[in-house]
């Protein structure tokens, strides 16, 4: 992205937009914070911290990960311009991050239910065709790891469909199987890597695991009070 395209991205970010900021402190531990977007002079924007004060160890040297939550999401990384108080930092976006990359940053737990099937292209009556329903464990923008009753048959061509809450709808797209473990349950995990993907789904997996994300951190928040 270019300067000007990413000026324009921080400038078409909305004042009060939530996002979550993700920081490393002193110690090399990666934290996140349930923060706010307040504008400044493209590149540079302001976070602000939504609940409580960022902590006092943090490496300003490191970078600086900000996730805007919303009908569409923007990942930005960036570097510290300037922490103004235990409340506010001012950041310098220093690029932004394409869609596609983002397992490192959101493998979100997850608890929701998913449809495994397949249809044989050639017979789709064939006895070959199966459906099993299982719950998800974490989800990313670029696959799924999720428990079932039983193995998954297949490898490849697998439709997957999923059960968002944020925004609330069910989707699908074609994936294939990673790796497969047996429980002491009985059970399967199944780690599956989305393949065919629409845009606009995977739009709606990075948001729901934003939110997701979100009240997570929330829910810290307030049990740590």
């Amino acid at each position: 992205m270019t300067d000007s395209s990413l000026e324009s991205l921080v400038k078409s970010m909305q004042d009060g937009q939530e996002g979550i900021v993700t920081l490393q402190n002193k110690a090399g531990d990666k934290l996140n914070f349930d923060c706010v977007y307040k504008e400044s002079i493209a590149p540079n924007f302001f976070i602000k911290i939504a609940s409580g004060a960022f902590p006092t160890d943090i490496d300003e040297s490191a970078p600086f990960t900000f996730s805007v939550i919303g009908t569409t999401s923007s990942i930005i990384n960036a570097k510290c311009a300037e922490v103004l108080n235990k409340k506010t930092i001012e950041l310098t976006a220093s690029k932004s991050i394409d869609p596609a990359s983002l397992r490192e940053y959101f493998r979100v737990d997850i608890r929701t239910q998913i449809i495994l099937s397949y249809t044989s292209p050639t017979n789709p009556s064939s006895a070959s065709n199966w459906v099993i329903k299982g719950t998800t464990l974490d989800l990313s923008a670029t696959g799924v790891l999720a428990l079932f009753p039983s193995e998954c048959p297949n490898v490849s061509n697998i439709k997957i469909e999923l059960a968002l809450s944020n925004p609330s709808k069910r989707v699908h797209c074609f994936g294939h199987l990673v790796r497969t473990k047996h429980n002491r349950s009985g059970r399967w995990h199944a780690a599956l890597h989305f393949d065919q993907i629409d845009n606009n789904v995977r739009d709606d997996i990075i948001t729901n695991c934003l939110w997701e994300q979100r009240r997570q951190l929330r829910e810290n928040i307030q049990t740590s009070k």
